[in-house]
């Protein structure tokens, strides 16, 4: 299943959902930017380890998801524990919690690692990489967003190794398309002070393509992504997140959830204070 599901897609669910991922973020603090703009020609085979050294921007590092975008071209991924992915032109692979992973067009020969082929680039924290047997071409712009928040917050632990998302899935796809256009135009241009625009950027796919997922959940999923899902479930966790110091209970939440809605039928005002 590769398209967002109807009855979420354009419904008060899914702004919801939105929201809550929102404040999800928000609270785990994340930052992030474009490390790469590479160029490869078929056939090539790149190792990109779990840990960067020295000679990158990524070495202080250690709690990272990594973005690789497919601006041309087609590759094939292969994450640590032998997943395949297929990718092509306008695909988006989302590496969740960062570890080894190999990616290669044709029948190379060998494996390179990507840190003995990685070239400094035109600015401050961008690398660039040009590699392969002079054939096909696969142009690959790459990104990373770092929270070590995250990489211990439950909500999210339940993520698979790899997201594969397409921009070219219609209206559904149009804000994917948007954010990685102005992504591979920022890198085009590499102009001094983008990488703040870049990682505003990358945040806005991360939430998207999460967005996504959550959506893509069958019925009977169970973990706190596919609680969003769920209209109930998730005006209980906006509650939740909007005052976590309150000891919250089942009565408590359902009180307050019988309150706003009274508010909504009667017309009231729901931003007066909550009932205890």
């Amino acid at each position: 299943m590769t398209e967002t599901p109807p009855s979420f897609a354009d419904t008060p669910q899914r702004s919801a959902a939105v929201e809550l991922l929102s404040e999800m973020l928000r609270a785990v603090r994340l930052t992030g930017s474009v490390f790469l703009n590479g160029l490869f020609t078929a056939p090539f085979r790149i190792l990109s380890p779990k840990r960067f050294d020295e000679r990158t921007p990524l070495a202080r590092l250690r709690h990272i998801s990594i973005f690789h975008l497919v601006a041309h071209g087609r590759c094939t991924f292969q994450t640590a524990t032998g997943n395949r992915h297929d990718v092509g032109t306008g695909d988006i692979l989302l590496i969740p919690f960062a570890d080894n992973h190999t990616f290669w067009s044709g029948s190379a020969t060998e494996t390179v690692s990507a840190l003995d082929v990685v070239r400094p680039g035109p600015i401050e924290g961008m690398l660039t990489m040009n590699y392969g047997g002079g054939g096909e071409e696969t142009r690959l712009v790459c990104g990373y967003l770092e929270s070590s928040e995250f990489m211990f917050t439950p909500v999210f632990r339940t993520l698979p190794e790899a997201l594969v998302e397409h921009t070219g899935d219609g209206k559904i796809g149009e804000l994917l398309a948007s954010t990685v256009g102005e992504i591979l135009a920022l890198v085009a241009s590499a102009t001094p002070g983008s990488q703040m625009m870049l990682g505003r950027l990358m945040e806005i796919l991360f939430i998207e393509v999460l967005r996504r997922h959550i959506a893509r959940l069958p019925s009977g999923s169970r973990g706190w992504l596919a609680a969003i899902k769920d209209p109930i479930v998730s005006r209980a966790l906006q509650f939740i997140h909007a005052d976590p110091g309150k000891r919250w209970t089942a009565e408590s939440l359902a009180r307050v959830q019988s309150w706003q809605k009274a508010c909504v039928t009667e017309e009231m005002n729901p931003t007066s204070p909550l009932p205890s």
